[in-house]
C-alpha cells in the first residue's frame, strides 16, 4: 500500500508542477504580434471575424448531419 500512496502523490505532484509551470509567463513577455479590433477587422472577412473574435459558432447538435 505505501509504494501505491507514493506513486500515485509522485505523479499527481508531477503533473501538477508541469502544469503550473507551463503557465508561467516571463514578465515583460508580449505576443510578436499585437493588433488592435480595427486592423483585425479590416484583415478578416465579418464571418471570419464574428467566428474568431466573437465566438459566433453554431450551437451544439444544432446541425441536421447529429
Amino acid at each position: 500500500m505505501r509504494r501505491r500512496r507514493m506513486l500515485a502523490l509522485m505523479g499527481s505532484t508531477a503533473v501538477l508542477a508541469t502544469g503550473f509551470l507551463a503557465g508561467l509567463k516571463a514578465e515583460g513577455e508580449a505576443f510578436a504580434i499585437m493588433r488592435s479590433e480595427a486592423e483585425r477587422r479590416g484583415l478578416l472577412t465579418p464571418e471570419q471575424f464574428a467566428v474568431l473574435r466573437c465566438e459566433a459558432t453554431e450551437r451544439a447538435a444544432s446541425s441536421v448531419l447529429n
